[in-house]
């Protein structure tokens, strides 16, 4: 399995390991990143509830 900050590449994301770890940490990221990223994790779709 690819690491995360390689799948975000494919998503046009150039993060390093550091930046997407405080990212998580603040909980704050902007919605084009989040996006990515449940791009990057390959989910079919998101609840609201789940979030």
């Amino acid at each position: 399995m690819r690491a995360s900050h390689q799948r975000l590449k494919k998503h046009g994301f150039k993060e390093s390991k550091a930046s997407i770890a405080n990212k998580l940490a603040r909980a704050t990221m902007p919605a084009t990143f989040f996006l990515a990223c449940l791009a990057a994790m390959e989910l079919e779709g998101v609840a609201l509830e789940e979030i």
